[in-house]
Parts: C-alpha cells; structure tokens; sequence
C-alpha cells in the first residue's frame, strides 16, 4: 500500500504527526530513519511520496496514542 495517495492524505497526516504524543518516523529500505518533527523533513519526504520518488518507506510510532492515530488514519483509507 502507498504511504499517501493525494494531497488531502498528506494535510491529514501531517495533522497526525502536529498533535503526535512521542515520536513518529518514516525509515526506508535502506535502514535510514527520518523523524518527521520538523516540518521541513515532512514537506520533502511527503513530496517525494506523492511524485512517485520514493515508495519503499515505512511509518512508526513510539507511543500507543500515535499508533492508533495512525491505523485509525490507514484503516479509514483503506475503507473508503
């Protein structure tokens, strides 16, 4: 499954990642982990998602409360 289809999944993921409770990640195939705090890291590598760049990435979560925004996030569009 893409990590972000559209443009709206990525303003409602980067809502997801604003109210975070800990730390929420993205690593890709190669191992290398980029912590999506900064807003800039998360324009780039949600950029390079959408355009097709960058398929081989992962998204983790630390905390409880993170990771059930996230399947709440994934199992919605997943849904529809």
């Amino acid at each position: 499954m893409k990590l972000l289809n559209n443009v709206n999944e990525a303003k409602v993921l980067n809502n997801i990642v604003e109210h975070r409770t800990g730390s929420i990640w993205l690593e890709n195939s190669k191992g290398v982990r980029y912590d999506l705090a900064s807003r800039m890291t998360r324009d780039i590598l949600f950029a390079e998602i959408l355009t097709g760049y960058a398929d081989d990435y992962e998204i983790y979560a630390s905390t409880r409360e993170d990771i059930s925004a996230l399947i709440h996030f994934f199992g919605a569009r997943a849904a529809a």
